[in-house]
């Protein structure tokens, strides 16, 4: 349950060679990461780096500012062990930088995720061993994960403040097993919790009339 700012580029949350039991997962969620990319930087928003059963459930994080095509929202480098896993669920991925949304190498380790929202402003959505892909559809069937991720601009608050609000997002993700909570403390809906690191409501009117600018003759405000 962290928030994070960087202002000069480098990476939101690094983790690396942290092996943790497969009885005993790792877990970090609830978090919302903006990291601001500078000229140089390659900026990544949570790195995750050789790392056996280490989960990554609920997160919200955003790149912004300098463009460069070798940023990524979230990278991760598979253990090497037999039958290790890392899982990702229920995250928001966002590069508004022109690089990833995600970059994986396998080592030849499995991976289990679905329920996410990726999203970049880049040509390429992701790469996974080298291989590049254009859109979410391409990454889901030649990688056989996210059958239920979406690509949407998730709808921060702001460069920093990165509630989301798109309602895409509603309801769209995966119960996740001890984590009954978002960042704000806020009760996850138990059957399908909302992407990402915030519960929201869905606005119950979303069109108002802000003014009026001009009254035709003959008709006045009371008919």
């Amino acid at each position: 349950n962290n928030k994070i700012n960087v202002l000069s580029g480098g990476t939101g949350i690094s983790i690396s060679n942290s092996n943790a039991p497969s009885s005993a997962h790792s877990i970090v969620a609830n978090n919302m990461v903006s990291v601001k990319n500078i000229s140089g930087s390659s900026a990544q928003g949570i790195a995750c780096s050789v790392s056996a059963f280490t989960d990554f459930y609920f997160n919200n994080v955003f790149l912004y500012n300098f463009p460069d095509i070798n940023t990524t929202a979230f990278i991760i480098e598979g253990p090497s062990g037999a039958n290790q896993t890392n899982s990702f669920y229920n995250n928001n991925f966002t590069n508004y930088c022109g690089g990833y949304a995600i970059w994986v190498t396998s080592n030849g380790a499995s991976f289990n995720a679905n329920n996410n929202n990726y999203f970049t402003q880049g040509t390429d959505f992701g790469i996974w061993d080298d291989a590049k892909y254009t859109s979410l559809s391409l990454w889901t069937s030649n990688n056989l994960v996210d059958s239920n991720s979406l690509s949407v601009p998730p709808g921060y608050y702001s460069n920093t403040d990165l509630h989301d609000e798109n309602f895409k997002l509603y309801r769209a993700g995966k119960t996740i097993a001890g984590i009954t909570t978002d960042i704000d403390g806020k009760t996850r809906y138990s059957l399908a919790p909302d992407i990402g690191a915030n519960e929201f409501s869905l606005t119950q009117n979303d069109v108002s009339v802000g003014a009026i600018l001009n009254v035709p003759t003959g008709l006045s405000c009371g008919d």
